[in-house]
């Protein structure tokens, strides 16, 4: 009974000591492991290390860049602050130039339909011209005329002062034969008194002629006044006419004048207006821009910030696995 107590004892130390040895042997194998794993720990750390310090390096030149950028983006926000009030500066000068440009169109209407109606005033008074030059040709002829039918007159008077004249001379040798018979005969009474009546018509015909002929003479001499005086309005209306015909041209080409202008000022409207909707979208564009830029500036901030957490996080792991590493050492 001892000895079989015995031997199971000693059968257990024999298994006591075999499982010490297969323990020493895991345990081997377990330190065996730490140490790979601590090596691992290590060179990880070390390249932790190094990657913290890159990163930080990486960092510095990141926050520079960052600055930097940030500098950029408040100096183009600046810049698009300027830009955009010079573009609604713009935008105002443009809405000036437009109703200046509106203002000269309905001017410039105006005074086409204003040079128009002096163009028709003109066709009308050319034609009144025309008309009275007619009148004035008409009473010239007429003028003409009368002298001529004066001239004849004249002559008649001649004719008839003439025929006065030599009854006259009838009627003196009338008187001269009566006379005579006075002396011999009663019928140179009779006769006398004839040849007297016969007398004193002729005288009183002489007298009408010589008033006829003054007359007529006064009629010549102003109907010639009256020539002149045609003669002379008839230049005048022939200059008159000239400087309408002038006038006309001139008018014509102020019209022309008028209507080329009023394209081109049609035309920059046109080019205004478009330049007015663009300065409006560039407004637009440019606080847009702005914004963006804000939000940009904003998110840089933002982003900063989370680089500067992120590089604080990687150095507080650094340092614990520096930790880790002494205490495994």
């Amino acid at each position: 009974m001892a000895i079989h107590q015995m031997q199971k004892n000693e059968k257990s130390i024999l298994e006591g000591k075999k499982q010490s040895e297969e323990d020493k042997i895991e345990l081997a194998k377990a330190l065996d492991d730490i140490q790979k794993h601590i090596s691992i720990v290590q060179s990880f750390s070390s390249e932790l290390q190094k990657y913290v310090g890159t990163t930080t390096e990486q960092f510095e030149q990141v926050s520079y860049s960052f600055k930097e950028m940030n500098k950029a983006f408040e100096q183009e926000s600046v810049s698009l602050n300027s830009i955009n009030n010079n573009a609604q500066s713009l935008t105002k000068e443009t809405n000036l130039v437009v109703s200046s440009s509106s203002k000269i169109n309905e001017k410039m209407e105006h005074s086409n339909t204003m040079v128009i109606t002096a163009n028709k005033q003109m066709s009308e008074l050319e034609e009144y011209i025309s008309q009275t030059n007619f009148a004035f040709y008409e009473t010239e002829k007429s003028t003409d005329l009368l002298q001529r039918k004066m001239s004849n007159v004249q002559n008649r008077l001649d004719a008839i002062s003439n025929m006065a004249t030599s009854i006259n001379l009838i009627a003196l040798n009338a008187s001269i034969e009566s006379a005579h018979l006075q002396s011999g005969n009663a019928n140179g009474n009779t006769f006398a008194v004839i040849s007297n009546e016969i007398k004193k018509l002729a005288e009183h015909s002489h007298e009408s002629a010589e008033d006829i002929r003054q007359i007529v003479e006064e009629i010549v001499e102003q109907s010639g006044d009256n020539y002149k005086q045609v003669k002379n309005a008839q230049k005048s209306l022939g200059i008159a006419q000239d400087n309408a015909n002038k006038v006309m041209t001139s008018l014509n080409d102020v019209t022309t004048n008028f209507s080329i202008v009023n394209d081109e000022i049609q035309h920059i409207q046109s080019r205004l207006i478009q330049l007015q909707s663009a300065s409006n979208t560039i407004n637009d564009e440019l606080e847009e821009i702005n914004s963006v830029s804000s939000e940009n500036v904003a998110g840089l901030e933002q982003l900063f910030q989370n680089f500067a957490q992120t590089k604080q996080s990687m150095e507080r792991i650094s340092k614990d696995f520096a930790e880790l590493q002494n205490k495994l050492n």
